[in-house]
């Protein structure tokens, strides 16, 4: 009698168990730190006009792990050579470049997912790089000199990056490096034409 009392409770346990699995909704992880959509910016380069900026809870993060980051700060890329001078002699680059430096707030990961930069009063990470120059329309510009190449060879100018490590905020809102692709400068590529594109 026991052993079958013992069954019963068994098989109804099991199938309430059951029924309240099925009916128990699986809730996301909340996203609270998602940047908002940005067009003061050009998109997937490091952005440092950023609206919403969660400036109280990145502060917040920052006094709570002083000690661990605190050395961190500064410089997170910048080019080696600093001429503020050329000489007539000096080779040209075949592509020509603009060069900023900014202490970013938001920019896309090496996964393509844009996430808050940790940068604030007393947390700086600094970066300086390049981008090449584009013809009006936002089209590649081609090389300089592109005059002289034979006809059967076409030259662009080409985007190069980086990747460099920042101090940034997680989706859930925790302090955490992530990987971000950087420009770091143009370069000069050709393609070699078939008979029908310059004819």
């Amino acid at each position: 009698m026991y052993l079958k009392l013992y069954f019963f409770l068994l098989v109804c346990t099991s199938l309430w168990i059951f029924v309240v699995t099925m009916n128990t909704k699986i809730r996301p992880i909340k996203k609270k730190f998602i940047p908002r959509q940005n067009t003061l910016c050009p998109p997937n380069e490091p952005c440092d006009k950023t609206p919403g900026y969660p400036l109280r809870a990145i502060t917040a993060l920052l006094k709570r792990n002083k000690k661990k980051i605190e050395f961190l700060s500064g410089t997170a890329m910048q080019p080696l050579n600093e001429a503020t001078f050329r000489s007539p002699e000096d080779p040209e680059n075949l592509c020509k470049t603009r060069r900023y430096s900014v202490a970013p707030k938001t920019a896309p990961d090496i996964q393509n997912n844009t996430k808050f930069i940790v940068n604030v009063e007393g947390f700086k990470q600094l970066v300086t790089y390049e981008n090449c120059m584009r013809e009006k329309d936002g089209s590649e510009k081609a090389c300089t000199g592109y005059e002289f190449w034979p006809n059967d060879f076409k030259t662009t100018c080409r985007q190069a990056h980086t990747v460099i490590r920042m101090l940034s905020l997680t989706y859930s809102g925790k302090m955490d490096y992530a990987y971000f692709p950087i420009p770091s400068g143009c370069y000069c590529a050709y393609t070699k034409l078939n008979k029908f594109d310059y004819d």
